[in-house]
């Protein structure tokens, strides 16, 4: 899984040498940091979720009403917690896609650690 952190505006750290090396030097394996003005609508984002590290792991925070499950996911679900609560924050989801993404959670981890997952496509999903 990577991980990407937004903190601060571009601004900042131009022109500041030393501030760059320090926020270089913040990122770990999997990690990149990057400043708000880097955001931009991308249809390459309608899957992504939003967590936050927790003394526990990881933390759902947000769930795009676009999100769907899968094959290609399914290892990451079952080391992030608060699931159930993020879906049910979404406000732009139908009740009924809440609930049927709730109950496939579990059916995907439990996927996700048998040894023989037979074939799979990118476009497996749900």
């Amino acid at each position: 899984m990577s991980c990407v952190l937004i903190y601060g505006r571009r601004a900042e750290y131009e022109n500041r040498p030393s501030l760059n090396k320090v926020r270089a030097q913040l990122a770990r394996d999997n990690e990149y940091l990057m400043s708000f003005d880097r955001l931009t609508p991308s249809s390459d984002a309608k899957n992504l979720f939003t967590v936050k590290r927790s003394p526990s792991g990881y933390e759902a925070i947000a769930y795009p009403p676009t999100y769907v499950l899968g094959p290609c996911g399914a290892d990451t679900y079952s080391v992030i917690n608060n699931k159930n609560e993020a879906i049910d924050a979404c406000e732009w989801m139908l009740p009924e896609r809440k609930g049927f993404l709730k109950n496939r959670f579990p059916y995907w981890e439990n996927w996700a650690k048998q040894a023989d997952k037979g074939s799979m496509r990118i476009g497996d999903r749900e």
